[in-house]
This record gives structure tokens, sequence and C-alpha cells, in this order.
């Protein structure tokens, strides 16, 4: 094999050629162009986005132009500063991008910028090539253009209707699935993988946190309630303030996406998973006359015991279980083991990843972006089986609490509480003894958020609900 190295071409005599236009000739007038209307409907054929009069080239398809109207234009819709051709978008991105050249002195003089400027125009017309989504919506738009940004595999994209692993989006190629953004729901619209770059974990006060690469901008301000500025993430310092939508990213109910993002999640098998993470046991011993695959679930009163056994039976139908009565100290606490064995409980188990217990433990990834429905189940399953709620009359102070050893699990719970527009916040207590691990809680202090909780979600029994509604 023959290795010949490539010569380095002298400074000043490599050009830009024009291979598609020719001077004194825009792109834009060597092509037909038409008024178009962009409208894209939901599965049930109702509007859910409409621009009028798009200046289109008229061999764009009506996707395309639906595509580009609802994602890539500019301004607010219905005020005159919004872009309406692709003409305006072409020569936004284009432009810009021409002027960066110009700046660093990558042209030998302006005959030659002006044919980069025209051959990229005639490229992105004429669909030859394109930019992936973040250059479109911000080249030319904003003072620091956020272009070649991207998250790790694992971290979560919210959704109307729940959240998901962007790396799921990119792999499976989920075009046309509904995301949120600063200014409320867009559609997906194109997928990369970018490599591999360095991940910065940005983590604020209440315990929210989000992976992303150095040049990913995100807004932030110096105080609160001023308006805020994009700035880069390997730029932020420590105390810098960044905004939280606690309330205006709400899962729906039924999907808005004609597809799935997981596999199918029941309210009820929901509500077991939440009940044996939290208050029960999943394992399978290597020794012993009992070798087989062994669900537990403890219940402290008859509310528990009666929720857990009417799930159980929808679930798995026909299935034998134990009652087993434990004689406990306090009168109060009627506490009963229901215990299921074998292996036809496997599909189950693995489905919910159920076999992960302790600090490894978090929400199954096909429940964080699941129904309204069915979040609500898991979520009041664990702070049935693990929660509680604190009234302080001396600083007059009320909390309701979900405490965990595992750091994932207790921040997916934060995370499914944001799905539902309830603010929490997420903190450690360090256990001193060193043969215990250190407690992560999640923690709903605020009056309205708590009001929500109690709205949306609740406890199973009666005596928890009383003591909640007492700290409203």
């Amino acid at each position: 094999m023959e290795i010949q190295q490539i010569p380095k071409v002298p400074q000043g005599e490599f050009r830009y050629q024009r291979s598609y236009t020719k001077p004194g000739v825009h792109p834009y007038d060597a092509v037909k162009w038409e008024i178009r209307d962009a409208v894209i409907t939901d599965h049930k054929g109702q509007t859910i986005f409409e621009q009028k009069n798009v200046e289109v080239p008229s061999f764009w398809s009506q996707t395309a132009t639906n595509i580009v109207a609802s994602k890539y234009f500019r301004g607010r819709l219905g005020t005159p500063g919004r872009e309406s051709s692709v003409k305006q978008l072409i020569g936004r991105v284009a432009g810009t991008i021409a002027r960066w050249g110009k700046k660093g002195n990558y042209f030998l003089d302006e005959e030659e910028a002006e044919t980069f400027e025209s051959e990229l125009t005639h490229i992105l017309l004429h669909q030859m090539a394109a930019f992936n989504s973040p250059v479109w919506f911000n080249v030319g738009v904003e003072d620091r253009p956020q272009c070649s940004a991207c998250q790790p595999y694992d971290a979560m994209i919210s959704t109307p209707y729940g959240m998901t692993p962007i790396g799921d989006i990119v792999s499976r190629n989920l075009l046309g699935l509904p995301v949120y953004d600063s200014k409320g729901i867009t559609l997906v619209t194109g997928v990369k993988q970018n490599g591999v770059k360095k991940v910065y974990r940005i983590t604020v006060s209440n315990g929210v946190a989000v992976d992303v690469t150095g040049d990913h901008v995100v807004l932030t301000s110096s105080k609160r309630r001023t308006v805020g500025t994009w700035q880069r993430v390997d730029e932020l310092k420590i105390g810098t303030k960044l905004q939280l939508h606690a309330h205006k990213g709400i899962v729906a109910s039924r999907p808005l996406f004609d597809g799935s993002l997981h596999d199918s999640v029941s309210e009820d098998e929901a509500a077991l998973a939440g009940w044996l993470q939290s208050d029960g046991f999943v394992g399978q011993y290597p020794s012993g006359t009992n070798k087989s695959l062994t669900l537990e679930f403890e219940t402290a009163n008859n509310q528990e015991y009666d929720f857990v056994l009417g799930r159980v039976g929808k679930v798995f139908q026909n299935a034998h279980y134990n009652v087993t009565p434990v004689r406990v100290q306090s009168q109060d606490v009627n506490y009963r083991r229901v215990r299921m064995y074998g292996e036809t409980l496997s599909p189950f188990v693995t489905k919910y990843n159920l076999l992960d217990r302790g600090t490894a433990m978090q929400a199954p990834r096909n429940l964080v972006a699941a129904s309204k429905e069915v979040i609500i189940e898991y979520l009041r399953s664990l702070f049935q089986a693990e929660g509680y709620v604190t009234m302080s009359t001396s600083s007059n102070s009320s909390h309701v609490g979900f405490a965990v050893i595992s750091r994932s699990l207790a921040r997916d719970v934060q995370r499914l509480l944001l799905c539902l527009g309830i603010y929490s916040r997420l903190c450690m207590k360090k256990e001193k003894r060193p043969d215990r691990y250190d407690l992560w809680e999640v923690d709903i202090s605020i009056k309205s958020e708590r009001k929500r909780f109690s709205e949306l979600i609740g406890f199973i029994s009666s005596r928890k609900q009383e003591r909640l509604q007492e700290s409203l």
C-alpha cells in the first residue's frame, strides 16, 4: 500500500469556484416561486399550526413547506417581524455565514465572498444539503447562535406526553415528535449524532440538573425577575440564575404523535411497579428451598391492602399469592405481606427493571414517557409507601416529602413531578452512621405546589390525605 501526502495549497492560490451559479444572477431569480399556506394538523385532524401566504420554491413539497414555516421561520407568528419566505430564511443563514467568513478573513476578496454566498444559497435552495436544526433556528437571530450544541444519549427531553432520552429520539429517527422549547411546543424535524464531546452538568439550587455540551447556550440572569441573556454553558459561573418553567410543560393524557416512545404501560402496572420499588421486595435467591422469582408487597393498613390486591388481580390474573399478617407493636398498623412466586412474573419484572434495588433504582424508562394518568398512579404508590407530610406550627411551614437512598430515583421523581407541573426541591440528608446510606429527599414545600399535588396525586390512605389537606 502506498501512502501519498496531499501537497499543501500555497496561500492565495485556492479560490471558491462557481459550480451552480453565474455572476450577476441571484440564485433566487433562477427558480419559480409560489405562495402557499403552511398547515399542520394532529391525529384528529385539528389544526395545531397555520401560517398563510408563505413564499416557497415551486418544486418544494408541502411537507417541506410546513416544516420550514413551523420550525425555522423566526419571529412571533402574526406580527410584521415574522419571516414568511424561504428567501428570508436562506438569506439570513447564508448571509450571516458569509459575513462571518469575511470578518475572519476566509476570502481573498469581495468577489470570492459573493461566490461563496451564492453557491451556498443555491445548495440550500435546491436541498442538495442542509444544516442541522440549531443552525436554522439561531444563525442570524441571536447574538450567541447555538449551531452545534448537543446533549448526551441519556439526557431527558421534555415532550407533551412525558420525558424521553434524546438518544432514543435520534436512534429511532422520531421526526414529527412534539417537544417543548422556550416558546412552547415545536416538532422534531431532523436528528443527528454529533460524536464525542465534553459534557457539563448544570445543577440549580432546587436540585434540577441538565447535561449538555459546553457550546450549548442557556438563558441566564444575574438577578431575579430581570431580562435574561444567552450564555454558553462552559462560561457559566456559580451563582448564575437560570429560569425553570415548572408550570409550562404539562403531560398530555393522550399522544400528540403518531408513533410510540416506549412500550405501552397500564395505570395498574405503574402502581404496582411504584409499590415494589418503595415498599416491596423483588428478587431471586440463588440457594435454599425456594429459588423462584419472588415479588412481595408490604401494606400497613386496609386501604393500602385493598389498593395493592385490586391491582394484583388485574395485572396478574388468576395468579396465586400468599398473604402473611405480621404482628407489630402499634395497634394502628395492620401489617401484611402479599407474596407471589414464579417465572411467570419475569416479563413484568423485566419490563420495569425491578431487579435494580437500593442505590441502583430509578424510575422505569417506559414510565418516564408515559401518559399523565400512568405517571400519577406511579407517583401515588411511591408517596404512599415512602412519602410523608410534616407541619410545623413554630415555623408555620409544611412539607410533602419522599425520601430514598437512590439519588437516581429521587431525581426521576422530581422530573415526573415537573411533568405534572409540580415544583419541588431535591436535597441530600447526610447519614452519620457508617453502615447506612445518605438519603435523597424530594420536598414539596410551597403551598400552591402542595395543593396541586393534592389535586392530582394525593395519598391512598385517608390518614395521610387528611394530614395533607390540613397542611393547606
